[in-house]
């Protein structure tokens, strides 16, 4: 088919044109294969240019008493534009056009193919957000998933993307059973991995249990896989209940309690998609009339239910987060099919969460792993939009993608400072949804445009958004980084219509444009002031040499070599005074802390005395400082010195840990029941000065119980507790290392280079012996010698862990 079949009359002279807000003029009309161009003829620079996709209906308006008639474009983002044309002919010939151009259904015939970027691609989109990279993130929290190919090809789910990140103990035979047992094969796969909780949010499909009620041991393997020992999760079912239960009757259904007893089922009723069209539809015809009354426009309002149907999304994403953060507890999400009350909530669960995801490269990446990848059908779902009459709409055609952009702004509204991206942003992902010149949202899943080889063939919203002299357009001036944990409120009251996207053709917006532009100003203006302070500052004394004053003295630009000792010598007719500084300039580094000088050092004392042990931290970054003991493990250790012997050797460890790593050193201390004979006691290292933090560890080495105590102005104010270290904590992967450190075969009592322990180890007898998730901390972790076990004594909890 050729598109100039399709179009008429390509051109058109002396039309009248009605913008939105009151807006017309008389211009000349151009109909091309995927745009529709309106251009003034009083003023060359004003024109429109407007897909034909994203027209959503046309309607026919004949003059009565004369040839010609209007024709009403009804789009597809919520605009109105009217059209006065002259002539029976060129009137219907426009009218046929358009509604052919705007309805093809073949997406090799749509824009995006024909689109050739004219700029420097700085990055292809469709390779930026590779399942890869997610897992590589994932790695460095979690050693339990792996990437499974078991869709190589798409046949087991062909809504699947061909990797899915799975539990590592769930093989490719076992997917595949759990996909025959799981709605339209959508087994659950990992959605998202909560850092600071250690938790797991899944989704999938509905189980097929029917009326038989049929069980999957492979399925209930794979989801108990996520949970920790002793702990129970939640599933989440976004249907209610009488439509859970109804589903038995068609092949569906819900996980049974005496099969998934550690989870508990909880209904979050989401309305179905059928229905949000019909809402958004009420709402969109409320907005545009202008001319009702206050208390009529708000019973509209209300009796649409759009408000309503984002409240219920937002509380079950709320939901979701609380079980992940505050119970500990991790979740299935699930509804029927799972592609699409499903995705809406677990995408706003990591808004929530995860504070990369309220970044614009964040963003991205979540509508592009939790949306396009997983499978949410954007070709049916958004062929249609709010004017499309009901006759003319199907069930499958639903505005589900705007639900979840709403609840984002209603968080972004309540949170306007923890993201990065502003409102203007999201409008522009809207209108892409629904027609674009990029190929991104075409397709209904990853195999449909893998088949049409959309990746090679068009362009990638991505690439273009990412685009400096574009992304800045779409940045929050007020954005000041987050990593908290947000709260939005969900009751009515904080609840709003999204003004800038239903109402921006029907009411004004230019002077809350304006606003929004004189504060991004504002903003910029006082960064560049803040810079040109910091530089003033600085070439204030920008002389190369020392400055001498009165009482001043300023080095400008100090680097190591000016260390050393200044003196300052004042002399008068009555004689000379002088006072001597010591100044050491050393070079700022990011990394991890490093413990300086001999200390902590070897020591003995005899039963009933004290002594000090030092350690020196160095560290830019604020640094964990804690000490720990070399004991045997046990639960009620405690710190007793027992024994009947004339000698015992204890080893403490002074360990320093920041966010780029973690260093320790240890010593030895030599507990005598007696003084031994022609043996001195070690002395107390005593330093006049430290130029570090310092960590001290009193010791009371007494017959009564020991103490431990530690004293540093950088430790955690949580109130100190004796525990066992936590699987996976920095104490418990320090107890790992050491407790396999007699494998190495060469003492050491002093500091290790790191090196590969798999090099070490490979060759022992006890290798074999280490669990794949000790092989992996032997391989981050420096090597000591000695054949017992730490037990921690005092546990420190703060952000770095214990």
């Amino acid at each position: 088919m050729e598109f100039a079949e399709l179009i008429k009359t390509p051109k058109l002279d002396a039309i009248r044109v009605a913008y939105p807000i009151d807006q017309s003029m008389e211009a000349t009309l151009c109909i091309t294969s995927h745009h529709l161009i309106v251009s003034s003829r009083s003023d060359t620079t004003q024109e429109l240019w407007l897909l034909h996709s994203m027209v959503d209906i046309v309607e026919r308006k004949p003059n009565v008493n004369s040839s010609g008639g209007t024709v009403v474009l009804k789009c597809k983002d919520f605009r109105i534009i009217e059209l006065e044309i002259n002539g029976w002919m060129e009137f219907n010939n426009v009218c046929n056009s358009m509604e052919w151009l705007s309805n093809l259904d073949d997406p090799r015939l749509l824009y995006p193919h024909f689109y050739r970027a004219m700029y420097d691609l700085v990055e292809n989109g469709w390779n930026a957000f590779r399942i890869e990279t997610e897992f590589s993130n994932l790695l460095m929290f979690s050693d339990d998933w792996r990437i499974s190919y078991v869709n190589k090809d798409f046949a087991v789910c062909p809504s699947y993307p061909e990797a899915v990140i799975v539990p590592k103990p769930i093989d490719d035979d076992c997917l595949a059973s759990i996909a025959s047992f799981r709605c339209l094969g959508r087994f659950p796969v990992l959605s998202y991995f909560h850092r600071t909780a250690k938790t797991v949010l899944l989704r999938s499909g509905q189980p097929m249990v029917g009326t038989n009620s049929k069980r999957c041991k492979d399925d209930e393997k794979l989801i108990n896989t996520v949970l920790g020992s002793g702990k129970r999760g939640y599933i989440i079912e976004t249907r209610t209940q009488n439509l859970a239960q109804l589903a038995r009757t068609k092949g569906g259904g819900f996980e049974p309690e005496v099969h998934y007893p550690l989870w508990r089922r909880v209904h979050k009723p989401i309305d179905r998609h059928s229905t949000l069209l019909d809402s958004l539809s009420k709402l969109i015809e409320a907005c545009n009339d202008t001319k009702t009354s206050m208390d009529k426009w708000l019973s509209r309002l209300e009796s649409c239910g759009w408000l309503t149907h984002i409240k219920d999304v937002l509380s079950s994403a709320c939901l979701v987060a609380q079980c992940m953060d505050q119970e500990l507890a991790s979740v299935l999400v699930h509804g029927s099919e799972g592609m699409d009350s499903t995705l809406q909530v677990c995408s706003l669960t990591q808004v929530i969460l995860n504070p990369d995801c309220r970044t614009v490269h964040g963003f991205e990446a979540l509508i592009e792993r939790e949306w396009l990848q997983a499978g949410h059908p954007f070709a049916t779902r958004c062929k249609h939009s709010a004017y499309t009459i009901p006759s003319a709409r199907t069930r499958e055609q639903s505005p589900i993608f705007l639900v979840f952009l709403d609840c984002v702004y209603q968080i972004f509204n309540q949170f306007k400072c923890s993201f990065e991206f502003n409102e203007k942003f999201l409008i522009y992902i809207f209108e892409q949804t629904y027609g674009s010149q990029f190929g991104t949202f075409l397709g209904n899943c990853v195999k449909d445009r893998k088949d049409m080889n959309f990746a090679k063939k068009t362009v990638s919203l991505w690439s273009y958004i990412n685009r400096p002299e574009i992304i800045h357009e779409f940045i929050n001036p007020s954005y000041e980084p987050n990593c908290k944990v947000i709260w939005p409120s969900v009751a009515p009251q904080s609840l709003e219509l999204w003004s800038g996207l239903y109402l921006r053709w029907v009411v004004q917006q230019t002077n809350y444009e304006k606003a929004w532009n004189r504060f991004a100003e504002i903003k910029v203006k006082e960064k560049e002031l803040k810079l040109k302070a910091t530089r003033l500052r600085r070439e204030q004394f920008s002389d190369s040499e020392p400055r001498k004053g009165r009482n001043l003295l300023v080095i400008n630009n100090l680097k190591p070599e000016d260390s050393g000792n200044y003196t300052c010598v004042s002399t008068n007719q009555f004689g000379t005074v002088s006072r001597s500084y010591v100044l050491k300039v050393i070079d700022k580094f990011i990394d991890k802390p490093q413990i300086e000088g001999n200390y902590p050092s070897n020591s003995s004392a005899i039963r009933g005395d004290t002594l000090t042990l030092h350690c020196s931290v160095r560290s830019d970054e604020l640094p964990h400082i804690q000490w720990l003991k070399k004991i045997e493990i046990s639960s009620d250790y405690d710190g007793d010195v027992k024994s009947d012997e004339s000698q015992h050797y204890i080893k403490y460890v002074c360990l320093g840990a920041n966010t780029m790593g973690t260093s320790f050193r240890s010593a030895f201390l030599s507990v005598y029941t007696s003084k031994p004979k022609q043996t001195e006691m070690s002395e107390i290292m005593k330093d006049d000065m430290f130029p570090m933090p310092i960590l001290v560890a009193i010791v009371s080495v007494a017959p009564e119980p020991n103490t431990l105590s530690t004293h540093s102005e950088y430790e955690s104010p949580a109130k100190q507790s004796r525990c066992v270290p936590q699987e996976g904590s920095l104490a418990y992967n320090q107890m790992l290392t050491n407790k396999y450190d007699n494998m190495v075969g060469m003492p050491s009592m002093a500091h290790m280079p790191a090196m590969p322990s798999t090099q070490l180890r490979a060759s022992s007898p006890f290798y074999s012996e280490l669990t794949d998730h000790e092989k992996r901390i032997t391989n981050v972790y420096q090597m000591y010698t000695n054949p017992k076990d730490f037990k921690l004594n005092h546990c420190h909890p703060n952000k770095y862990g214990y």
